[in-house]
C-alpha cells in the first residue's frame, strides 16, 4: 500500500481540470518565472533570513560570481527595502 501525503502548503504551478481541456496557471508559476531570470542553474544558496520586518530573503551566488537576492514581502502592505 502506497500512502501519498503532500506538503501542507505545497501547490502545483498549474491546475489541470480532469475531464476537460481547462487549465489555470497559479501564482507559483509567475513567481518561479521571475526567480529563474536571476537565479541561474547551479547557483548556490549562500544566505537567507526569515521574516525580518515582514520580509523574507534568500541570497544565491550564480556560477559566474553574480549575486541574486530574492525577497518576499509577507505583509499585506508595501514594504520598502533600505
Amino acid at each position: 500500500m502506497v500512502q501519498v501525503q503532500g506538503c501542507k502548503y505545497c501547490r502545483g504551478m498549474e491546475t489541470v481540470y480532469s475531464g476537460s481541456d481547462q487549465h489555470q496557471k497559479e501564482v507559483e508559476n509567475c513567481i518561479i518565472g521571475h526567480v529563474k531570470k536571476e537565479v541561474r542553474t547551479q547557483a548556490v544558496r549562500t544566505d537567507s533570513t526569515d521574516n525580518v520586518n515582514g520580509l523574507r530573503t534568500v541570497e544565491f551566488e550564480n556560477p559566474f560570481g553574480t549575486i541574486a537576492v530574492v525577497v518576499l514581502n509577507t505583509e499585506d502592505q508595501r514594504n520598502n527595502l533600505h
